[in-house]
């Protein structure tokens, strides 16, 4: 997996991480090179994915999971806990 590229601010909000990876999914739709390679960096099952592919089948869990990879977590639902942890 990648280095951690983003880090968690001292009192998170889950609504940040949400709109990053909604921002991504955007990107990718509109085919945006950046966004295909944070997805290929972070993401198994789109690592050797072409441009197409990834523009029609990523989801919006795919990309969670590309933003919560880049926090330094293994899965979204592990990101949520932490940030949800901090808020309750």
């Amino acid at each position: 997996m990648s280095t951690v590229s983003r880090g968690l601010p001292a009192n998170p909000h889950l609504d940040v991480p949400k709109q990053l990876a909604r921002e991504l999914l955007r990107q990718c739709k509109a085919k945006s090179k950046d966004a295909f390679e944070r997805v290929r960096n972070r993401h198994p099952k789109f690592s050797t994915a072409d441009d197409e592919v990834l523009s029609t089948r990523l989801k919006l869990s795919d990309a969670q999971l590309v933003i919560a990879r880049e926090y330094g977590f293994s899965s979204w639902a592990q990101l949520k806990v932490r940030i949800t942890g901090n808020t309750a």
